[in-house]
């Protein structure tokens, strides 16, 4: 029994100056500052989607097949389907994307969405 209290005690004593050497000196690793530079960036959002402003401008200077109005679950689903189909599509809605009519309850998007890939 003494055997076992004398390992959970000096466990206890190594994991505790682990921990304070940890708060005390933070981690070794971001001392490199060429490591801190890599691992501490943000990657760049190329897919990131255009502005409002920028979608609107560039919708004024590209012709389109289909133009659908309303970016709910069936708008939304139209325009899946004619996209998967070829065509050019623009999507426009009263506000930005889920910001209208299919938010307003809950303020998410509309379930239906979920069942377009079973369409």
């Amino acid at each position: 029994m003494m055997k076992k209290n004398t390992k959970y005690l000096v466990g206890s004593i190594l994991l505790g100056y682990a921990g304070y050497k940890t708060i005390k000196e933070g981690y070794h690793f971001y001392r490199n500052h060429e490591l801190e530079k890599k691992y501490k960036k943000k990657p760049s959002l190329s897919w990131a989607p255009l502005s409002r402003n920028e979608s609107i401008n560039r919708m004024k200077s590209k012709e389109f097949d289909l133009l659908i109005v309303g970016g709910g679950a069936s708008g939304s689903g139209c325009a899946l389907d004619a996209v998967t189909r070829g065509l050019s599509v623009a999507l426009v809605d009263a506000g930005d994307f889920g910001c209208e009519t299919s938010s307003k309850s809950t303020k998410l998007l509309h379930g239906g969405i979920r069942y377009l890939e079973k369409a």
